[in-house]
């Protein structure tokens, strides 16, 4: 589990996923990505970038 998982499954607990973390890659800019609600009802959207070569 990655970094980005681990956050995204601690912001979910006893909150919701509005966006499902998942790779993207075909974007340019994001390898995954995901949108979630916590339990105080504060979105987050997090974004693990690309590594630049």
């Amino acid at each position: 589990m990655n970094a980005s998982s681990k956050i995204t499954t601690f912001l979910m607990f006893s909150g919701q996923a509005e966006e499902a973390i998942r790779s993207y890659a075909a974007s340019p800019v994001s390898q995954q990505f995901a949108w979630v609600q916590d339990r105080y009802g504060v979105n987050w959207q997090l974004n693990l970038p690309k590594k630049e070569n």
